[in-house]
């Protein structure tokens, strides 16, 4: 027997997190489907330092998390609300992530 791996990715949207409810909220759901299987966190924590008492130590603690579907090969972006200003989900159906150049 064969299993097939379902997503839900072609009925979800980007989302502008305004709240602190909505916030957990969404991050409990990533965090959910990548414990499942459904989701693999793709974040790049190796660009992620804190400097501390003159030594550097690696944090795994981003404002920027990115989940890839197993399933459709389609990437989120999770960006972290920093209170007053918002936070977003970005959809990237075709798993590339095209950021702006200023």
């Amino acid at each position: 027997m064969v299993w097939k791996l379902e997503c839900d990715c072609e009925e979800r949207v980007g989302i502008e997190i305004n709240s602190f409810k909505l916030f957990k909220s969404i991050e409990s759901f990533f965090q959910s489907q990548v414990s499942k299987g459904i989701f693999e966190d793709v974040s790049d924590y190796s660009k992620i330092w804190h400097e501390h008492g003159g030594s550097q130590k690696e944090l795994y603690i981003t404002t920027t998390k990115q989940y890839k579907c197993i399933a459709c090969g389609c990437l989120w972006e999770l960006q972290y609300p920093e209170f007053p200003a918002v936070g977003l989900v970005r959809k990237f159906p075709d798993g590339i992530c095209k950021r702006e150049v200023q």
